[in-house]
């Protein structure tokens, strides 16, 4: 999956004001050690 596609999945959340890319590269190791991300399915150049 597509970095800019996950933040726009993460900016339809309600009540998320916060879903751009730079708010998921800074919370990426977070999310992926408590198993909400896995960090090998996103393409992060994208």
């Amino acid at each position: 999956m597509p970095l800019t596609q996950l933040a726009s999945m993460v900016n339809a959340v309600p009540g998320n004001e916060e879903g751009d890319v730079d708010f998921i590269r800074r919370n990426r190791y977070r999310w992926s050690r408590f198993g909400f991300l896995d960090l090998s399915k996103v393409l992060w150049d994208q």
